[in-house]
């Protein structure tokens, strides 16, 4: 029976205690055609890329699986409500169950569609955020450079207001803002600013989005972590992020990091365009002006001023705890396993900042790939303890890491000059030989100090790039002297400091205090992006050349001073035990330094040939066929008790089990003896005490000798390297606890070698070793000095530990003069320097007032603050440094050879505008002694305590006393009386008031 067709309401409106109402045709017209009116007022509303995403989710997929099965639509226009379904009374819930059942199978069928994958990636945000603050850099830097001016003019504390006749541009916008101690949200408004973005930074905000910022950071908070984060490496924005969280006592959420390292970025890169800007302006925009001026002490050189030998000393190293983790992706094999494949990172092109990176193209050049086979040159002996000079390890790398390290080129100051990421492999020779074609380019000659000197050096003399430049500017390699110690005797002969002309007292060695603290880094930049990555590592760097090499190079200078002295005061030492030696002249010493070099260099072990080889192989199996048949011949002899049925039985298994491989083990050795015998062409086999047994015997012995002494050396080595580990400062007691049982294994193990020795020692008749003086052993030489034949050793002078120390004081205060004469160039072109820097500017800072460029002046002051904080300190080290007995140096500035900061004195001395004032607060009064003695300054110790420190050696002396003041006060006269700027008293005054405002 045909019954009309209904359509169920289930609103809640229309249902009542019969439940579901059924609807008309006119009323389902109704309902459909307010629908659909309400779709197209919500359409209306969509943006046009709204719209095509919806009509893209809502399109209907192709059938891949049935390509011929028709479209049905039926279902769709059910649930749509355009359509009605016939629906039964009688049996309703079989009928009803069937036809919800075909409609959701259709809809299954019909509307299967994968889940829409997001394919949008973290590096495509990122680069959004980059592209679209580039064209705003401009401004933002404008819109920094006023803000700094007014937060000058107006204290750090104030609050920015628009300024006086200022229109606002509408309505303010409403930002939430991060301080330090509070974050709310604030209604911010704009006037004439170009951009949202240059708008907040011209008061103080960093937004965290270029376009609609809904937030920002203030440039106190960014401030504060930049400072911390440079002072504390291991700081990151994770950890910064919830302190400010929970000073402001919120939760922490994802986010705000990703906010922070937004804002972060921006002010990383606000401040890079204004300090471009400066350098502009000063004129140090020129390529590689930083590499020409990095260090005062080694390349600001005054006319008149000695000739150096070489020019400045550099170190260079390798580290690899700054690696970076490679984002690949992850390839299953067959049994389950997962392995690295290839990479899913995105190319970030945007360069390091600041010119301290070489770039890894520069690097290439001097791959061995690109160079082509080099000469073979001399074994220098030393690569067999160095894993950096061998290219199995060098040229491999963990997978999961891109950049394996860092490769930093340092002055003797530590003054970073260069650095370059270790990619895809170790230590490889191409980093230091890119690192040291850039330097020679620039700088020209220098003398290297290198873990591996002597290698590099002869990889230098080959490489077809670099081996033109290095011999023209007459370069070398050597070996610093922590390292050396880890080198044969004959190299440290020729690559150590102490017996090379020139090196003075430098040890050559700065690469590993350095790295001691920028290891600290590794925690923030091991998942970072490599842009980022870099971003850190310059930053780093650029603070510790002012704040910390700068900042303690007088404190360097006068700490080598004084070693220097202390040194020299040991040549009535040197002479009493030449004395005592009956030496009489130190030429001796030069001669037994050649007389070493030619005896070790006759004794070094030429390889042996493949006849000799199998020879001493001979011998040692015919002394293994003795034993065997000694063996064999007793087993046959031996018989079994016949007592018992049961243990004879099994004594006779026993012992034909014994005899069958006293057998086997006779018939091996004796296969082998007759192999040898065929290769040597042996007719009549070697007896003991035949010419050719005892020659094969012995170096057979003489191989024996060198593997037990080689093993001792390693022992003794090992043991050494984590007797140091145990005092460095940054290790756990857990750490300090298994060294201390490595250490204990170690004198097991170092025992047994020394026995093992001891036995091949009393064949060839060699010195014998025991435990106390292996311990004392604390320099490889010495164990070298054992290889040299025993006549060697009685008859040369040399040989004996006595004499080897007076040669090596000899030569140590021969460097002190070297050294000496070095700092008196050092000290004069950093006082020249300090001269010359404050004068230039002090000089620009003026003309920018003058041109009312009051924004840029404030910048070039802020620059000069860098380094102009510390200027008074070094003047006051040097000047207690030039009061010790044996001072040869002159404190006196000179005049440059460079011309590059000479400016015009009649300005100078003009009273001209009032340079801007120093920003550096002034310290608290709480910090101030209020109940002060009487004689007591404030801030400084009493004389009863400086009295106690004294007698207790705690107190070094360095605040100085009132007469100490005069004289400070004295020598600075005197230097601007020799300069021309004390003519005058009155003119003097004035000057060292406005240098002061600068420093």
């Amino acid at each position: 029976m045909n019954r009309r067709m209904r359509i169920h309401d289930h609103s809640a409106s229309k249902q009542g205690r019969g439940g579901a109402r059924a609807l008309g045709f006119q009323a389902v017209n109704r309902k459909t055609r307010a629908i659909m009116k309400g779709e197209q007022q919500r359409e209306t509303q969509l943006s046009s890329q709204q719209r095509s995403n919806e009509a893209l989710c809502n399109a209907i997929p192709d059938n891949d699986d049935r390509e011929y099965e028709p479209m049905d639509t039926f279902a769709d226009d059910i649930l749509q409500g355009n359509s009605r379904v016939e629906i039964s009374a009688a049996g309703e819930e079989t009928l009803g169950g069937e036809i919800y059942g075909a409609v959701a199978a259709n809809h299954q069928r019909t509307h299967r569609r994968r889940q829409r994958k997001d394919e949008r990636k973290r590096w495509k945000r990122s680069e959004l955020i980059y592209r679209g603050f580039t064209p705003q850099m401009e401004a933002i830097a404008n819109a920094w450079e006023s803000f700094e001016l007014w937060q000058h003019e107006n204290g750090p504390n104030a609050r920015y207001s628009l300024p006086e006749g200022a229109t606002p541009d509408g309505a303010p916008r409403r930002i939430f803002v991060v301080d330090i101690l509070a974050a709310q949200y604030q209604d911010v408004q704009f006037a004439g600013d170009t951009f949202v973005a240059d708008g907040l930074v011209r008061q103080g905000l960093f937004p965290c989005s270029p376009y609609f910022p809904s937030l920002a950071f203030t440039a106190n908070v960014l401030n504060l972590f930049h400072r911390l984060h440079l002072r504390c490496p291991r700081l990151g924005k994770q950890a910064f992020i919830r302190t400010l969280c929970d000073m402001h006592g919120t939760a922490p959420r994802e986010y705000l990091e990703k906010q922070l390292a937004v804002s972060y970025n921006l002010y990383l890169r606000t401040k890079e365009v204004v300090r471009l800007r400066v350098a502009k302006e000063l004129g140090r925009d020129t390529p590689n002006w930083r590499l020409k001026n990095a260090c005062p002490c080694c390349l600001y050189k005054v006319k008149g001023e000695g000739s150096l030998d070489p020019p400045f000393i550099v170190t260079m190293d390798g580290n690899n705890s700054l690696k970076r983790f490679q984002r690949r992706e992850r390839i299953t094999l067959a049994d389950g396993t997962t392995m690295p494949g290839s990479s899913v990172e995105s190319i970030d092109s945007r360069p390091a900042p600041r010119d301290y990176y070489l770039s890894p193209e520069f690097v290439d050049l001097f791959d061995k790939a690109n160079c082509g086979e080099l000469p073979e040159g001399p074994n220098v002996g030393c690569g067999d303890g160095w894993k950096n000079m061998d290219e199995k390890y060098t040229s491999k790398a963990w997978g999961m890491y891109r950049e394996t390290g860092i490769f930093l080129l340092l002055c003797r100051h530590s003054m970073v000059l260069s650095i370059c990421d270790m990619i895809n492999s170790g230590e490889a020779a191409k980093y230091g030989l890119a690192t040291i074609a850039h330097l020679l380019e620039v700088l020209g000659a220098c003398l290297i100090g290198y873990d591996i000197g002597c290698q590099f050096h002869a990889w230098a003399m080959k490489n077809p790039k670099l081996a033109p430049l290095y011999l023209r500017t007459l370069c070398k390699a050597i070996v610093g002297a922590f390292h050396g110690a880890g080198h044969h005797r004959l190299c440290q002969l020729v690559n150590l400091p102490l017996y090379n002309k020139g090196c003075g007292l430098e040890a050559m060695e700065n690469g590993e205090p350095f790295f001691s603290k920028s290891n600290a880094l590794a925690g923030v930049t091991r998942y970072a992006t490599r842009f980022h990555r870099q971003q850190a590592i310059v930053e780093y760097l650029a603070h510790s050349d002012v704040y910390d090499a700068y900042a303690n190079i007088s404190s360097l200078l006068a700490t080598k001073y004084r070693n220097a002295l202390e040194i020299l005061d040991s040549l009535p030492a040197l002479e009493e035990g030449m004395k005592r030696l009956n030496i009489q002249s130190r030429d001796v010493f030069e001669t037994w330094l050649e007389e070493q070099r030619e005896r070790l260099e006759r004794s070094t072990v030429v390889e042996l040939t493949a006849v000799e080889e199998l020879r001493m192989e001979y011998v040692q199996k015919l002394v293994n066929l003795h034993d065997p048949k000694d063996k064999m011949d007793q087993l046959m002899n031996e018989d079994v008790a016949m007592d018992d049925e049961t243990r004879a039985t099994r004594g006779n298994a026993d012992l034909e089990r014994r005899r069958r491989q006293a057998t086997e083990r006779y018939d091996r050795t004796l296969d082998a003896v007759h192999s040898l015998e065929r290769k040597l062409a042996i007719r009549d086999r070697w007896t003991p005490g035949s010419s050719q047994w005892n020659t094969a015997a012995n170096l057979r012995n003489e191989q024996r000798y060198r593997q037990a002494l080689d093993k001792v050396q390693k022992l003794v080595i090992a043991r050494l390297l984590e007797l140091g580990k145990v005092n460095l400062r940054s290790t756990c007691y857990k750490m300090r606890q298994l060294i201390a049982k490595a250490l204990q294994n170690r004198s097991k193990a170092l025992r047994k070698a020394i026995d093992d020795y001891n036995i091949i020692a009393r064949i060839l008749k060699r010195q014998i070793l025991d435990w106390d003086q292996v311990v004392e052993y604390a320099f490889v030489a010495d164990f070298d000095l054992l290889r040299l034949h025993p006549d060697d050793v009685d008859k040369a002078m040399w040989a004996h530990p006595g004499a080897r120390e007076l040669m090596d004081l000899h030569f140590r205060l021969l460097r002190a003069h070297e050294e000496l004469f070095r700092l008196n160039i050092e000290i004069k072109g950093l006082v020249t320097y300090i001269r010359d820097e404050e004068r230039f500017l002090l000089h620009h800072i003026r003309r920018l007032e003058g041109e009312g460029k009051w924004a840029r002046a404030l910048q070039v002051q802020k620059y000069a603050m860098a380094e102009g904080r510390f200027n008074a300190l070094h003047i006051e080290r040097l000047t207690k440094l030039s009061k010790l007995p044996g001072f040869t140096g002159d404190l006196s500035p000179g005049e440059s050879l460079s011309e590059e900061r000479q400016v015009p004195m009649e300005g100078m001395r003009s009273g001209g505008n009032v340079p801007l004032q120093s920003s550096t607060p002034a310290p608290p009064q709480g910090l101030l002694a209020d109940d002060a003695e009487e004689g007591e300054v404030a801030g400084v110790l009493s004389k009863e305590e400086m009295e106690v420190l004294q007698d207790n050696d705690g107190y070094d002396g360095d605040y100085e006393t009132d007469a100490e003041d005069e004289e400070v006060g004295n020598a600075v006269e005197k230097v601007l009386d020799i300069t021309g700027d004390g003519e005058g008293e009155g003119e003097g005054e004035v000057l060292i008031a406005e240098v002061n405002t600068v420093s």
